[in-house]
């Protein structure tokens, strides 16, 4: 197991780092909006506080509202209004955005209203286990066994394909 060293860091709000698993590989988070207010923030840079709008989740650290974010969340929620945002549901995600002339990885509230549950596809594990098929009935079980996410997802359907060509 990894721990990323910003992890040790406790700060007050969720950081990109929050949404991996201890492999590093990023999870998504399904959210319900608790609160939505303007805090103020000391700005490293400009040595001085600064005015933020945070969302505070249920189940989670904080986030600081930035421009991008704060669009999508309008979008997602159906409602630019803070009281009617309370209680809905966002995902968010990390993505590998470039600012301040470095990558860093950024929170992202999902651009689509989230589904209750969000099923990350172990593709390396899909294709082990379809590999571990002597015959083309195993391969058969094998494939049956598998959510219907896995079954679509391109890189475990193309595997399905190559071993059903070469068993018997």
């Amino acid at each position: 197991m990894k721990t990323h060293i910003d992890k040790l860091r406790n700060p007050n709000y969720l950081g990109g780092w929050d949404l991996q698993d201890q492999n590093g590989k990023t999870i998504d988070k399904i959210v319900t909006i608790k609160e939505i207010k303007s805090e103020h923030v000391f700005n490293q840079k400009a040595q001085m506080e600064e005015p933020v709008l945070t969302v505070f989740f249920n189940e989670c650290k904080p986030i600081i509202l930035n421009a991008t974010n704060r669009k999508t969340l309008k979008k997602v929620t159906g409602t630019e209004y803070i009281e009617e945002m309370i209680g809905k549901k966002v995902q968010l995600t990390t993505k590998r955005i470039k600012a301040f002339g470095e990558f860093h990885d950024a929170i992202r509230i999902v651009n689509t209203v989230p589904q209750e549950k969000v099923e990350v596809v172990d593709i390396e594990a899909c294709k082990s286990k379809l590999n571990k098929a002597t015959t083309k009935e195993e391969l058969v079980s094998t494939w049956n066994s598998l959510t219907p996410k896995e079954k679509s997802t391109a890189e475990v359907l193309a595997e399905k394909d190559k071993l059903k060509n070469t068993l018997k």
